[in-house]
């Protein structure tokens, strides 16, 4: 890894406007650890050609890592946009709509995104926890079912099989009083 680093920055000094270079040089930094400079490269990338999803995509994971939701949805805008068919795009946006509390919306995508991998437990219980956010507990345990069915033993389904039964007990006693 660090020939690579070494060769892809001298390639850079020479030639600094390479978008592919920053984004390999990006990849490359990530698998060494330096998510730092992996985001400097990334940035660099998506400035030098505004449309490169991948480099967008890395940004958006790395402000969602840093709770930095509003940089996140507008690199998971720009990926979503580019590659509507990205189930990993649309997850991140999903997420990030609810960190910035549009349920709703993160309601919606995190659906399209269930849609296109509907065996991809994270997605399935980021999406039943976002239908209990927004008060949809027929979808929320229809969604937390499916879950069980794929993995009936994970602590993430458990999590969602709890969520929805304290969602469920407190309905129950607020409709008793």
């Amino acid at each position: 890894m660090p020939e690579a680093i070494s060769t892809l920055y001298s390639a850079l000094q020479e030639d600094p406007g390479r978008s592919k270079g920053h984004a390999l040089l990006a990849r490359c930094y990530q698998r060494a650890g330096r998510e730092d400079l992996a985001l400097v490269h990334d940035r660099r990338a998506l400035e030098l050609q505004p449309g490169h999803w991948p480099s967008a995509l890395a940004i958006g994971h790395a402000a969602l890592a840093r709770n930095q939701i509003s940089e996140a949805l507008t690199a998971f805008t720009q990926v979503a946009r580019a590659r509507p068919d990205l189930p990993e795009a649309l997850y991140g946006w999903g997420v990030a709509l609810l960190g910035g509390q549009m349920v709703a919306d993160a309601v919606d995508v995190l659906a399209r995104a269930h849609e296109l991998r509907p065996d991809d437990l994270l997605i399935c219980c980021t999406l039943a926890m976002a239908y209990l956010s927004a008060d949809r507990l027929v979808d929320a345990a229809r969604t937390v079912a499916y879950a069980v069915t794929l993995a009936p033993r994970s602590p993430m389904v458990a999590r969602c099989v709890s969520a929805l039964r304290r969602v469920r007990d407190e309905q129950t006693q607020s409709m008793s009083f």
